[in-house]
């Protein structure tokens, strides 16, 4: 049994658009008050990224999710602050949506909600489950 940690979250920079400003929004979350507790470069296989957004599996655009994913390393972050999840959505923004001033509103391509810039776990309780994929050294945090 692990112990849920609700200042914590998971995300990641994605390989179109998004690396090209992997600077920016770095100095952006961390002006915003997140601190980095893990940061590396990733690659998603099918498997893994099937972990990560199988719940999608059979919707329109589950097959164009997954070759994005897939197509090129990511930058894997797990990030601190209180109310992490909540906090990191409202500061990425809504993937079709997002509201002026938020990183996917900056940086993401108009009108392409797969190709958005930045990953968020969307729940507390998916966190770890997310996190430890590419960062299985960091299982410590939720002992």
């Amino acid at each position: 049994m692990y112990k849920e940690r609700t200042d914590l979250t998971y995300s990641y920079i994605k390989a179109e658009n998004g690396m090209e400003n992997a600077e920016e929004i770095l100095r952006r979350l961390q002006e915003a008050g997140f601190k980095i507790i893990g940061q590396k470069l990733f690659r998603y296989t099918e498997t893994t990224a099937k972990d990560l957004y199988g719940e999608h599996e059979g919707k329109h655009f589950y097959e164009r999710l997954m070759t994005f994913t897939c197509s090129a390393d990511v930058i894997a972050l797990v990030l601190q602050k209180d109310n992490a999840v909540e906090a990191w959505r409202d500061f990425i923004g809504d993937t079709k949506k997002p509201a002026e001033g938020t990183i996917r509103y900056l940086f993401q391509i108009p009108n392409d909600g797969e190709k958005n810039v930045v990953h968020g776990t969307d729940k507390p309780e998916r966190v770890r489950e997310e996190a430890l994929t590419p960062f299985p050294e960091l299982a410590y945090l939720w002992e």
